[in-house]
């Protein structure tokens, strides 16, 4: 009856540590995630609406017959007034009006945005007098220079406007995915199908930089191609269509280029293997080498291809399947007449070859779409200048659908966002970058060191006071009590030491620290099904690791802790009748 007694007793001090064990930890993971909304945002008065868009008409209205765009003068100049953009880029903003449009009569509520989960890749910010703030980001397991890419791009687009201060407040949520999941809330993608009215627009990563692919940053690779086409005569490229490429973020429209090409004489079209060494070395071609060619060929990816403004900054005829994934500059794009400047193919390329040979047999046609596409692009709607223009536009345009205004600072003194200049040097820095082996995991790294101090210190503490105790009492609980340490140690110990690892890499290199594995898988396959499933696998198994582990051994502390008392009791109890029998 007593040992009944016993076990009950532990029993129940086992269920009550474990709940509170969980309780805690959930506590310390989560807290801080869920708060009010209140004070995050006002609404716009109705007259406000009005007067931004009778200030956005009249300022685009604005007199330019003295101005006009110079490439060579205004191409770098990130500073061009609304009335000089919208002069210099007429076509460019094509995109955002569609999509304001839909957004007359819905405008855009504060609670959309909160109904929209900052996920993996994605990041929450507030534009406000033109500064831009950070309030909240997803890890980025291979994304991570595109979310650096994305923000110094919009900072410069912002710093650079001497009117910044005038720019409209908003708050926007953008993801750094190829695409954006389908979504009735209003998001920042780097491209859209027509259908896709809830996306918004913005220029991609690659007009900062692009280091993955060995491009580098926008401007010097402009330059780049500039130099090939300065020394080699458009008559004197090879006359061949060129493309390099990994077939499987879209096997069907790349497989099919593959296949319409084989063997063609004007064809000089080679899969890329990005984990295999010697396929690179052999396949490979600098982005400004691909200008050497007459004849480039574009494809879609997993959505959009970031090389399509690379390829139309050359002196080339770019040959393009019919495109469903749209980009800011596409509105520009004439694929037939005497300003065409570039080539459409059908999207199974059928009609590539005989369209090939028609432009090899006419070499002056050719080269006319070519220089049009100099005039159009490189020389113009994919200049640095156009992009910011594009940013400031996009922010005007997206705060025109807005039936609020962000606040900063709310009624308590709380501030919502973190300066960028601050973000990036301090926060973006060290928590972009991705555990290293849950890189889907909500816990970030200022929770996983919350969780190290405020629990296991604390629970180490206890039981260096347990083996205290009890290292010379019942063999059991030592044996228990140590095996949770182990446990609790190695899973802390491969957790710590993998970040650790990663995070110094990331300091040596700059670059995207999610392990050489990680890197060289998604650019080895570049699709999401494996990446996802290597991914789900490991955000599965080792948070479970690290959660159950902690879990348990609080757990266990309060068991040792209830049996070393249910011992030292029983002793003392044993002790007493014993004196008590002598006494009698």
């Amino acid at each position: 009856m007593r040992w009944t007694q016993s076990i009950s007793t532990w029993a129940r001090f086992l269920v009550t540590g474990a709940l509170l064990s969980l309780s805690l930890l959930a506590f310390l993971v989560y807290n801080g995630h869920f708060s009010t909304n209140a004070a995050a945002y006002i609404r716009k008065p109705v007259s406000t609406e009005d007067t931004t868009q009778h200030s956005a008409q009249s300022c685009s209205s604005n007199s330019t017959a003295e101005w006009i765009f110079e490439v060579e003068r205004d191409g770098d100049n990130h500073g061009l007034s609304e009335a000089q953009c919208r002069s210099a880029f007429p076509l460019l903003f094509t995109e955002l009006e569609k999509t304001s449009d839909a957004r007359k009569d819905n405008p855009i509520t504060y609670n959309e945005l909160e109904e929209l989960p900052v996920e993996d890749g994605m990041v929450r910010a507030i534009i406000d007098k033109g500064e831009l703030y950070i309030v909240d980001f997803g890890a980025m397991p291979v994304t991570f220079s595109r979310g650096k890419a994305t923000l110094h791009s919009l900072h410069r687009a912002l710093a650079s406007f001497p009117a910044s201060a005038s720019l409209p407040p908003i708050e926007f949520i953008f993801t750094t995915e190829d695409y954006s999941n389908p979504t009735t809330s209003p998001i920042w993608s780097y491209s859209k199908r027509d259908e896709d009215t809830s996306i918004w627009l913005m220029p991609d990563f690659g007009y900062w930089s692009w280091p993955e692919v060995h491009i580098g940053p926008y401007k010097a690779i402009r330059q780049r191609i500039a130099t090939v086409d300065d020394s080699l005569p458009f008559a004197q490229k090879k006359k061949q269509l060129l493309w390099r490429g990994a077939v499987a973020p879209n096997p069907d429209i790349r497989g099919s280029l593959l296949t319409h090409t084989q063997g063609r004489s004007w064809a000089s079209v080679l899969a890329i293997d990005w984990g295999d060494a010697q396929n690179l070395q052999f396949n490979f071609l600098p982005m400004e080498d691909h200008c050497r060619y007459m004849f480039v060929a574009h494809t879609e990816g997993r959505s959009f291809s970031g090389r399509g403004k690379y390829l139309l900054n050359c002196r080339s005829v770019m040959v393009s399947h019919r495109l469903v994934w749209r980009e800011a500059h596409h509105a520009a794009m004439i694929q037939a007449g005497p300003d065409a400047n570039f080539v459409e193919v059908e999207r199974d390329f059928g009609d590539l070859d005989r369209k090939i040979e028609f432009l090899i047999d006419h070499p002056e046609v050719a080269e006319r779409i070519a220089d049009n596409a100099v005039k159009t692009f490189r020389d113009r709607y994919l200049t640095p200048a156009a992009e910011s223009c594009y940013w400031r536009e996009l922010v005007r345009r997206y705060a025109l659908a807005c039936e609020f205004e962000p606040v900063l600072v709310k009624e308590d003194g709380e501030f919502r966002g973190t300066p960028f200049e601050t973000s990036y040097s301090s926060v973006l820095r060290k928590s972009f970058v991705p555990l290293p082996y849950i890189c889907f995991s909500p816990v970030s790294l200022e929770n996983v060191a919350l969780l190290i101090q405020q629990v296991d210190n604390k629970v180490i503490f206890v039981l260096r006071a347990i083996f205290e105790n009890v290292s010379g009492s019942k063999p059991v609980t030592v044996a228990l009590v140590s095996l949770m340490v182990v446990l609790n140690v190695v899973s802390n110990a491969a957790y710590i030491g993998a970040t650790v690892r990663l995070i110094h890499g990331f300091a040596e290199t700059g670059s995207v620290p999610c392990s050489s594995w990680l890197a060289q898988y998604y650019f080895k396959y570049q699709t999401p099904t494996h990446v996802l499933y290597l991914l789900f696998v490991a955000n599965i198994l080792l948070p479970l690791l690290q959660f159950a582990s902690s879990a348990i051994l609080a757990t266990m502390v309060g068991a040792a802790v209830v049996l070393f008392t249910m011992e030292e009791t029983a002793t003392v109890r044993d002790a007493n009748e014993v004196d008590i029998k002598k006494s009698a």
